[in-house]
């Protein structure tokens, strides 16, 4: 007596399972990880994460240093000043100008907020006896200045 034989079992999509593992469930419809990004979607993407990372970078470094240079960056001993409260918005300009206030005495380098309140007597600037006044820049250096006399 013969008895009948299973067929054999049929393969899967992905191609024959090893002993004992199961088949991946099939695709569901519509769902985001199964669809592929068009040439332009991808471009996109790429697009708009540099601009996300331009953004943070101007950010963390201040828009204003990126777009505006420090005026009195190339101050220095000789160099006449216009009379503002910040060193933002003085300007050099030539010293028989009617807006020149202030000559630069000296100039001393590397000084942090905390060293300028550490010293509120002017005690950096003794360097250069001519100078009267103090003029501080968030890019770290103060001016010492003295009245200009035109």
């Amino acid at each position: 007596m013969t008895h009948p034989v299973a067929p054999p079992p049929a393969e899967s999509q992905q191609g024959p399972s090893p002993e004992g593992a199961v088949p991946p469930p099939p695709p569901i419809p519509g769902h985001p990880g199964e669809q592929k990004k068009s040439g332009k979607a991808r471009i996109l993407g790429i697009v708009g994460t540099i601009l996300v990372v331009l953004v943070v970078i101007g950010l963390k470094t201040g828009l204003r240093s990126v777009f505006d240079s420090d005026p009195l960056k190339d101050a220095a001993a000789g160099t006449c000043v216009t009379d503002t409260p910040k060193a933002e918005d003085t300007e050099i300009v030539p010293c028989g100008d009617a807006k020149a206030a202030f000559t630069v005495a000296g100039r001393v380098d590397d000084v942090s907020k905390a060293k300028i309140d550490a010293n509120p007597n002017g005690e950096l600037c003794a360097a250069y006896p001519t100078a009267e006044y103090t003029l501080w820049s968030s890019e770290e250096y103060l001016l010492c200045l003295a009245p200009n006399k035109k």
